[in-house]
């Protein structure tokens, strides 16, 4: 914890319930995903940048998560190619180091290509280090 304002210099967030939100609403579970990518994660960064909290870390896909509907799946892994190109250029205006942890080999090609393009672009960015735990378990 900081001394300075007693705020952490590091969140770590369990990325849970978006199907049962988007069930909830009664909307399709893609929404539930789409929601916190193109809304919240942003918010989220944005608000630690303000409060001068330096890592962010977001558990984004388990190994578990694999073993879900197959269409379910497709769907996330279109979100992911989707949300990196386009948030990857915001994030990198805003100062914000893209970093993962977890086991990059079970996505397609394409996907692992954007995830080290969006590093590669943002490495040198010190506003705050966003970690997405892709394919982690534990």
């Amino acid at each position: 914890m900081s001394s300075v304002n007693n705020l952490p210099q590091h969140i770590a967030i369990i990325m849970d319930g978006n199907r049962r939100w988007a069930r909830k609403k009664g909307l399709a579970i893609i929404k539930g995903h789409r929601r916190v990518a193109e809304e919240l994660i942003e918010e989220l960064a944005d608000h630690c940048i303000k409060k001068g909290i330096g890592y962010l870390t977001l558990w984004a896909f388990s190994t578990q998560n694999w073993n879900r509907n197959l269409v379910e799946v497709r769907l996330m892994m279109d979100l992911f190619r989707e949300m990196l190109d386009k948030n990857t250029k915001q994030l990198h205006q805003k100062g914000i180091k893209i970093k993962t942890i977890g086991d990059l080999s079970r996505f397609d090609q394409d996907i692992r290509q954007k995830i080290k393009r969006g590093v590669e672009k943002t490495k040198q960015n010190q506003n705050l280090t966003l970690t997405f735990a892709l394919n982690y378990g534990g």
